[in-house]
């Protein structure tokens, strides 16, 4: 993974590396004295500023007169700030990195998935069932939820799973419905499946759509929307009524 590091980050790095060079010098001259308690040379005085910075701090070396406790001090105050500054710069940007590589390739799933499509809207038992048939025919489909454990256990299955808010017609829209084949909405909330459809009339009119419903009121309550809109309503709950009674004849 190539990182490309900020105008930010860069000052960053360079304002820390100013710190050490300055904390180095200093030390350095002294150490020529008896400001420590030990002679300082160019390596002890290299190995005592990134210690001082990095606040490890063994104690093998410490520095016994005001002048050198003075130096110490303002050496922490500016190189602590100047060392966290800087990894939360170049932290941040690499995780940053990572999440916009990991968004590039999940885009480039979706726009691979969302173009003559199968595309089924809610985590409804009947979506749920279908996709294992997509999967099974190795058709075109994308199925988006508004339950993110339900996503995370779907994609672990196998299965091109998103998450979405199905009432948001800008979030409906990143899956290209009016390119799909067919539209199946089949949500757990009568409220959701009818504003969905509302939104689906009018972003994606001229594509099939099957709304999955469990009640009588949702599915009087779609009616009104067939007059803008060519919907197939299913509704299983009356099905099973309808072959039951059938079955007890």
């Amino acid at each position: 993974m190539r990182l490309i590091l900020t105008p930010k980050s860069i000052a960053a790095i360079i304002f820390l590396m100013l710190i050490i060079v300055f904390g180095v010098v200093e030390t350095y001259i002294l150490g020529q004295g008896n400001n420590f308690s030990q002679h300082i040379d160019l390596l002890n005085a290299i190995y005592f500023t990134i210690i001082t910075i990095s606040t490890v701090g063994y104690g093998d070396i410490t520095p016994i007169t005001p002048a050198a406790k003075v130096f110490v001090i303002i050496l922490i105050i500016l190189g602590l700030g100047a060392f966290l500054t800087t990894i939360s710069l170049i932290s941040g940007e690499i995780m940053d990195s990572r999440i916009n590589k990991l968004t590039s390739k999940i885009t480039s799933i979706e726009g691979r998935m969302t173009k003559n499509h199968v595309l089924l809207l809610g985590g409804g038992a009947i979506n749920m069932a279908y996709i294992e048939k997509l999967k099974a025919k190795k058709e075109k489909y994308l199925i988006v939820v508004q339950n993110k454990e339900d996503v995370d256990v779907l994609i672990s299955k196998g299965y091109h799973a998103v998450y979405g808010n199905l009432t948001s017609e800008e979030n409906i829209n990143k899956f290209n419905p009016k390119k799909a084949v067919t539209i199946i909405v089949n949500m757990r909330h009568k409220e959701d499946i009818i504003y969905t459809t509302l939104i689906l009339s009018d972003i994606a009119k001229d594509v099939k759509t099957i709304v999955v419903v469990e009640t009588d009121e949702t599915e009087s309550r779609l009616k009104s929307i067939m007059k803008i809109k060519e919907i197939t309503i299913i509704n299983p709950s009356k099905k099973i009524a309808e072959d039951l009674e059938l079955m007890l004849k």
